[in-house]
């Protein structure tokens, strides 16, 4: 049986649960059973609406919940109470426009299921598994608590379905049931994770959680910080297949139910954002790692630790005021002349032209632009006969570091011969050699 249609059966079972036309009562009784009937089944009609979207106006209102089992202790009373943490980068570079309390540890709750959108779509990639392949829904992942999308185990959905469910509902079930399919065990999935996370630089990172939902078994949270999560979140930015799932604003779960709008609202109310993840649980606050781009510049930023009104506030607060301070400038188009020219011994022609192989461009603070500088290194000279197209220097395009001799590199490029130099022949060296007012090279 497919996945829509086991979904409708179960509402037909559901509804002919209640209907029982064999009963011939007294009408007195029979009008008060059915009284009570009809409360029952209305209820029950209720609850199954609210079972199959995720609450009872079909609509997911936050990525997460507190699991029953998860007992408030001190832990997340100490995470709840850290002042939140937020930062904005240049999403090429790294480029930090703004940050506080950025190194803060604590725990990143639902944002850390783009962890598993990074690895999913870099095997994609990679040729390990495709997106349009059946996944098995497995018990663990029928078991999961929050927000979720009500599988089944047994049911095979494409995993493309999953990854949706994951980035625009934050259902844990999906992404439980992904981590089971694709790497057999949360554990596989978790070792592969941290080891990501080590090879992209997140240092203060520890994954624990397929999900994001607080520990319910004694272990620690999932940790992180806002600075970590940016070095995250710029992997995903680069990747269109992580990008097509975490910008699609809404989409329908199964045929016949009503759209489920993505967590994260400022996909429609931020101009240029087009992705990310949002998340929450006690411990960690309101969350939220975007992108957002104008032009030919792309903005990163994390927000944690936020209450739910102010979260999106801040965040589009501080996005809007770091996209003036951040620019992409080039300094020079491939085939520009740099530098000075080379001399060339023993070449017909005394020196030789240099051209930049490539633009030099980079993305700087705007109130940078007149510190930057383009340094040229080049030999003191060449030997004659030169090919036209050689390799004999490099240009740099740098902004000044803390000292004089230090210097940030923005973007380089090979230097060029911009024209062939023959070397001169015995006799015309030997003409020049005795002719009055002639300078002597030495050869």
């Amino acid at each position: 049986m497919s996945w829509p249609e086991m979904r409708h059966n179960r509402n037909i079972r559901i509804r002919n649960h209640h209907l029982d036309p064999k009963r011939h009562i007294t009408a007195g009784i029979s009008g008060i059973r059915l009284g009570i009937g009809c409360i029952i089944c209305g209820a029950l009609i209720w609850l199954a609406a609210w079972s199959g979207s995720g609450n009872a106006w079909g609509q997911e209102t936050e990525e997460q919940a507190e699991p029953v089992s998860a007992e408030p202790g001190k832990l997340t009373d100490d995470y709840a109470a850290l002042p939140p943490s937020r930062i904005c980068v240049e999403a090429e570079t790294g480029l930090v426009l703004f940050e506080e309390n950025a190194d803060v540890v604590r725990p990143p709750a639902s944002m850390i299921k783009l962890m598993l959108l990074l690895l999913v779509d870099e095997g994609v990639e990679a040729g390990r598994w495709t997106y349009d392949q059946p996944v098995t829904v497995s018990q663990n992942a029928q078991r999961m608590g929050g927000s979720q999308a009500y599988l089944a185990a047994g049911n095979q959905i494409p995993l493309e379905t999953l990854m949706l469910a994951v980035a625009v509902m934050s259902a844990n079930d999906a992404a439980q049931a992904v981590a089971d399919g694709l790497w057999g065990s949360s554990e596989a999935f978790l070792e592969e994770a941290n080891r990501r996370a080590a090879e992209l630089g997140m240092s203060q990172t520890v994954i624990r959680h397929v999900h994001g939902l607080p520990p319910s078994d004694g272990k620690s949270f999932d940790l992180t910080t806002a600075r970590d999560m940016t070095l995250l979140a710029r992997a995903c930015a680069v990747r269109p297949g992580v990008l097509r799932f975490t910008g699609t604003s809404s989409f329908v779960l199964r045929p016949g139910e009503s759209p489920r709008n993505n967590t994260n609202t400022m996909l429609t109310s931020f101009p240029g954002c087009d992705g990310l993840k949002t998340g929450y649980i006690r411990a960690s606050g309101f969350c939220v790692a975007l992108t957002a781009k104008r032009e030919d510049i792309r903005l990163v930023g994390v927000f944690m630790g936020y209450t739910k009104q102010d979260r999106f506030n801040v965040a589009a607060q501080t996005m809007e005021s770091c996209f003036p301070l951040v620019t992409r400038i080039t300094v020079a188009g491939a085939g520009t002349v740099l530098g000075k020219p080379v001399p060339v011994r023993g070449g017909t022609a005394a020196a030789v032209s240099l051209l930049a192989d490539k633009a030099l461009r980079g993305v700087i603070r705007a109130e940078d632009r007149p510190r930057l500088k383009l340094l040229c290194e080049t030999p003191a000279w060449i030997d004659a006969p030169v090919d036209a197209g050689v390799e004999v220097g490099t240009a740099r395009l740098v902004l000044p570091g803390q000292s004089d001799q230090e210097f940030i590199v923005l973007d380089k490029t090979p230097l060029r011969t911009a024209s062939g130099v023959a070397k001169k022949s015995w006799w015309r060296r030997t003409v020049e050699w005795f002719a009055p007012g002639t300078q002597k090279q030495s050869e």
